[in-house]
């Protein structure tokens, strides 16, 4: 009678708590309901063990087809110093290839003009620079660009000048509004520069169809900004401050 009256015991609770686990997994299941929306497409993640709004998280730049110009490159080093081998050409490829990957991230379909120290022509004579420019040009057009980043760091005889800036194509309101989300960014994250954004008749945006800004990173002939710019973790603030300013630009433009 003991081992019967202990084996009913035991049944008794397990219904008891089967009961209690059916009730509290119904009120569950009824309270999510009620918080999805069924406008929205909602999938399961298996690995977080979590519902997901597909719309909530899709990514700011997803498909949007940016070009990315590191400036300059091969036969063409932009500035350069012959004491400690700085060159603008080598800086403003660290600085893309870290934007590249930070708009990779956010979904966007990155063209790069160039990965290495290299140009983009196929012979040498005195037409070479714009050779080169053409090219580049031709690479957007062929991958239907949308938008257009190129990455210089300035320089000029004087060493007092400093600050990152950048530059639209006159007259196009879309490119002014580009730079001033990107200046806009440069002025936020880098806090060391306060210059306005300015027009300027460069060929890259020129001659290009796409919506385009022109980035001058800083001034390599500044001591200061010089030593700055060949930080690889400043070299990041500066492609996270024009990352920010093209998903703010994108995202007011929608």
């Amino acid at each position: 009678m003991k081992i019967i009256y202990f084996s009913f015991s035991k049944i008794k609770y397990t219904l008891i708590l089967l009961g209690v686990i059916t009730i509290v997994t119904l009120f569950i299941i009824t309270n999510f309901n009620l918080s999805i929306d069924s406008s929205k497409d909602y999938s399961f993640d298996s690995q977080k063990g979590i519902i997901v709004d597909e719309i909530a998280s899709s990514l700011p730049l997803q498909d949007v087809v940016i070009g990315l110009d590191p400036g300059h490159g091969g036969y063409d080093p932009g500035f350069f110093t012959n004491g400690d081998d700085i060159r603008e050409c080598d800086i403003v490829l660290e600085i893309s290839l870290k934007l590249r990957r930070l708009l990779e991230q956010a979904g966007a379909n990155v063209v790069m003009t160039r990965e290495t120290d290299a140009d983009l022509w196929d012979y040498r004579d005195k037409m070479a620079k714009r050779h080169d420019l053409d090219n580049r040009l031709q690479l957007f057009k062929d991958h239907e660009v949308e938008l257009v980043l190129s990455i210089h760091a300035n320089s000029i005889p004087s060493s007092v000048w400093r600050g990152a800036q950048t530059f639209y194509y006159p007259d196009d309101e879309d490119s002014r509004q580009l730079a001033w989300t990107i200046q806009n960014e440069l002025e936020r994250v880098l806090e060391n520069t306060d210059r306005p954004i300015l027009p300027g008749k460069y060929y890259i945006l020129s001659e290009s169809d796409s919506i385009g800004a022109l980035i001058e990173a800083g001034f390599l002939s500044n001591p200061q900004e010089r030593k700055l710019l060949t930080n690889p973790r400043y070299q990041e603030r500066v492609a996270w401050s024009i990352y920010l300013g093209v998903i703010n630009y994108v995202l007011n433009d929608q």
